[in-house]
Protein backbone atom coordinates (compact mmCIF):
# COMPACT_ATOMS: atom_id res chain seq x y z
CA UNK A 1 0.00 0.00 0.00
CA UNK A 2 1.26 3.35 -0.63
CA UNK A 3 1.13 6.47 0.97
CA UNK A 4 -0.56 9.30 -0.90
CA UNK A 5 1.92 11.72 0.67
CA UNK A 6 4.90 9.73 1.19
CA UNK A 7 7.59 13.19 -0.09
CA UNK A 8 5.55 15.53 0.37
CA UNK A 9 6.11 17.88 3.91
CA UNK A 10 3.25 17.55 6.16
CA UNK A 11 2.81 21.14 6.39
CA UNK A 12 1.11 20.54 2.41
CA UNK A 13 -1.23 18.56 3.46
CA UNK A 14 -1.96 19.06 7.33
CA UNK A 15 -2.18 21.84 9.66
CA UNK A 16 1.16 23.10 11.20
CA UNK A 17 2.94 25.51 13.30
CA UNK A 18 4.04 28.59 11.37
CA UNK A 19 7.33 29.66 11.00
CA UNK A 20 9.00 32.83 12.39
CA UNK A 21 11.74 34.07 10.97
CA UNK A 22 13.78 37.12 11.83
CA UNK A 23 14.38 39.84 9.36
CA UNK A 24 18.10 40.14 8.08
CA UNK A 25 19.92 42.91 6.18
CA UNK A 26 20.35 41.01 2.85
CA UNK A 27 16.44 40.44 2.53
CA UNK A 28 16.52 36.27 3.02
CA UNK A 29 13.88 36.62 5.66
CA UNK A 30 11.91 38.58 2.58
CA UNK A 31 12.68 35.72 0.36
CA UNK A 32 12.00 32.76 2.30
CA UNK A 33 8.71 33.78 4.40
CA UNK A 34 6.98 34.26 0.12
CA UNK A 35 8.00 31.22 -0.76
CA UNK A 36 6.42 29.39 2.29
CA UNK A 37 3.36 31.14 1.77
CA UNK A 38 3.78 30.20 -1.91
CA UNK A 39 3.83 26.42 -0.46
CA UNK A 40 1.12 27.20 1.70
CA UNK A 41 3.16 27.15 5.20
CA UNK A 42 2.11 30.16 6.90
CA UNK A 43 5.34 32.07 7.73
CA UNK A 44 5.85 35.74 9.10
CA UNK A 45 9.78 37.82 9.74
CA UNK A 46 7.72 40.67 11.37
CA UNK A 47 8.62 41.72 14.96
CA UNK A 48 11.80 39.93 15.09
CA UNK A 49 15.58 41.08 13.24
CA UNK A 50 19.23 39.50 12.92
CA UNK A 51 22.46 41.64 12.81
CA UNK A 52 25.19 40.12 10.38
CA UNK A 53 27.22 38.69 13.86
CA UNK A 54 23.85 36.41 14.33
CA UNK A 55 21.94 38.00 17.34
CA UNK A 56 18.66 37.90 17.33
CA UNK A 57 16.45 41.21 18.38
CA UNK A 58 12.63 40.65 19.14
CA UNK A 59 10.35 43.69 19.62
CA UNK A 60 6.91 41.73 20.11
CA UNK A 61 5.84 38.35 20.75
CA UNK A 62 4.98 36.60 16.97
CA UNK A 63 1.54 36.92 15.46
CA UNK A 64 0.33 35.65 12.19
Amino acid sequence: MFDDHGFDHPSTYAEQPWIWIPKDDLGLSEVLVAELKASRVEASNEGSSIDHKGTVDVSRKPAR
